[in-house]
């Protein structure tokens, strides 16, 4: 990606958190010098009438701080960087906004809980398509977004990757396993994956009845295979 941009020194990068990946930038210093005294100076000023946090507390401001004038240094860099990771992954639609930005201040001893946030888990939304076993029906620009696959009425679960340049492939055979994801960042990688399991639902559920769960009894083992063969 080009990185001619006032913002960053390098041009963004993948942080591959598997199933999704985090583009990191590393801004100029003193541009991130100039953000952070700013957004410091604001939350000051919003807990100036607040009592001060004791040991262990903590503190959460509203979810509309990038529509303050502090931060809209900040928001100009996160608008620049999405609009170069979105031509990157020639993405035409570049109509992207923040929806929530907030702030929370930990006294010593407090403790940032683990938490989830909305658009996290499966959206229960399922999309069916064939394949006449020669390629298989995903664009490459959606593949940044994770596919789950559930192979359903398959006469064969052996996927092959082709590199028709150096006439190599790979061929791997996930018979054994009830699904698989394919992802990729675009660059010259990609991932598949057997499954078995899948990420919480939207809609959560008793952890026994978790879609995709694997039961095993006690004091006995959970053994499946996959095989993978390079040509």
């Amino acid at each position: 990606m080009a990185a001619e941009n006032g913002f960053w020194i390098d041009a963004p990068e993948v942080v591959r958190l598997f199933p999704t990946f985090v583009w990191k930038c590393q801004l100029w210093p003193e541009v991130y010098r100039a953000i952070n005294a700013a957004i410091l100076n604001r939350l000051h000023e919003v807990r100036r009438a607040l009592p001060p946090l004791d040991r262990g507390e903590a503190w959460q401001s509203g979810h509309g701080l990038h529509r303050l004038e502090e931060f809209r240094t900040l928001v100009s860099c996160i608008d620049a960087a999405v609009a170069t990771v979105l031509a990157h992954l020639r993405v035409g639609n570049h109509d992207v906004s923040i929806t929530g930005c907030w702030a929370n201040i930990n006294a010593p001893g407090a403790a940032h809980r683990m938490h989830a946030h909305p658009n996290n888990f499966l959206s229960g939304e399922t999309v069916e398509f064939e394949s006449d076993g020669a390629t298989m029906p995903i664009k490459p620009f959606e593949l940044p977004g994770s596919f789950l696959l559930e192979t359903i009425e398959a006469d064969s679960y052996v996927m092959k990757l082709l590199d028709y340049g150096r006439n190599r492939q790979v061929e791997l055979d996930f018979s054994d396993a009830p699904y698989f994801t394919i992802w990729s960042d675009l660059n010259p990688f990609i991932c598949i994956e057997p499954c078995w399991g899948l990420p919480d639902h939207e809609e959560q559920r008793p952890f026994e009845k978790k879609l995709g769960i694997q039961t095993i009894p006690p004091q006995e083992t959970f053994t499946r295979r996959f095989s993978m063969r390079l040509d």
